[in-house]
């Protein structure tokens, strides 16, 4: 082999070294990023099945707004929207019989006044839902709440913990093979504003959601 011929070989190899390693660093890059994002979904066929069970649908109708993705550190809380679909209707929200089943416990929810301001020790007062009628509001479990610079609640830490999950879990869940699940139960009070002597009717909604991990895949070229 000629000298010339051993400095292309050494060009080359170098060239293909660099390459390699380019594509190491975009790689692990990539992986890095990934690792922190997940996709939240709400079940909405769920809970409208169980709507259509009570002959509910034509009553009430809940939704939960998650947009984009997520760090392992989020939600820390939940934008619930419910509206009252009825003509002689009225709902009532009762936040103190509402929960949130996470990290294997079931949590208090609280919802967030426009000040952020609650007192924890004292009962929530209902939300009133006319006919017609629609509210937005914001929720978290209690335990995550604490007190802010402005002495109003903030929560501090995510819904789902993730690096609290059993060994197995946590794996499945990291190689995007299992989701993870939480719920909200809701409780909602049914008045009928015609018949002023019939007792109000609660009904407890289970709200299912899934955390899934964004795959390595999803961050392909051709999947974008």
């Amino acid at each position: 082999m000629t000298s010339r011929q051993q400095l292309d070989v050494i060009i080359v190899a170098v060239y293909l070294i660099s390459v390699a390693y380019v594509l190491y660093r975009a790689y692990q890059s990539i992986s890095e990023y990934v690792e922190e994002q997940t996709i939240i979904t709400f079940d909405k066929a769920g809970l409208d099945s169980q709507l259509a069970e009570r002959q509910l649908k034509d009553v009430i109708d809940v939704n939960f707004g998650f947009g984009g993705r997520y760090t392992f550190d989020q939600p820390q809380d939940l934008g619930i929207t419910v509206a009252n679909k009825s003509k002689d209707k009225t709902l009532e929200i009762d936040w103190d019989r509402c929960s949130i089943q996470s990290d294997g416990r079931s949590r208090r929810v609280i919802r967030f006044p426009p000040d952020r301001r609650v007192d924890l020790s004292q009962r929530q007062v209902f939300s009133v839902i006319p006919p017609g009628g629609v509210i937005r509001e914001r929720v978290s479990a209690e335990d995550l709440l604490k007190v802010n610079a402005n002495n109003a609640l903030e929560p501090k830490g995510p819904l789902v913990t993730i690096a609290a999950l059993p060994p197995p879990a946590k794996a499945a869940f990291l190689s995007s093979t299992s989701d993870i699940k939480f719920s909200m139960r809701l409780a909602v009070w049914i008045a009928d504003d015609v018949v002023e002597d019939r007792p109000n009717a609660l009904h407890m909604l289970n709200c299912q959601f899934s955390i899934k991990r964004v795959p390595l895949s999803e961050y392909l070229p051709w999947k974008r």
